[in-house]
């Protein structure tokens, strides 16, 4: 009987000193604010394996868990600045290519796109207007 109160007693510690680190953390660092949710939400996905590895209420699961939720974090802006950058850069290759076709030959003509490449405004721009009775 006497191990099980020392053991619940080593657990309440335990949780002490990770409620403490948990608010000096929070307290003390705006990166650790700002993705508390998502290390909230590792911790419930992997409460399986953090009971396994004895880490519940452990002060090294919060250092363990911010830097696995930074990692995601950088994934995911790494990943939106290579879909901006695609992105950027597909338009700006349409903008080249429509200037280019646009610009003046040396005929002092312009050339123009062909009809089927055009946007709806442009084909309109186009057609003939036609006269209503």
């Amino acid at each position: 009987m006497a191990r099980t109160t020392t053991s619940e007693v080593q657990e309440q510690v335990r949780a002490v000193k990770f409620e403490g680190e948990y608010l000096r953390l929070k307290d003390t660092n705006a990166e650790f604010r700002q993705l508390e949710p998502l290390m909230a939400q590792v911790a419930a996905d992997n409460l399986d394996i953090i009971e396994q590895a004895g880490l519940r209420n452990d002060p090294r699961l919060l250092s363990i868990l911010f830097n696995v939720a930074r990692g995601i974090k950088a994934t995911e802006t790494t990943e939106a600045a290579r879909t901006q950058g695609k992105k950027a850069g597909v338009q700006e290759a349409e903008r080249k290519a429509k200037a280019r076709l646009e610009t003046p030959s040396g005929s002092g003509s312009v050339s123009e796109a062909p009809f089927e490449k055009l946007s709806l405004a442009e084909m309109e721009k186009r057609l003939p207007k036609r006269s209503s009775y």
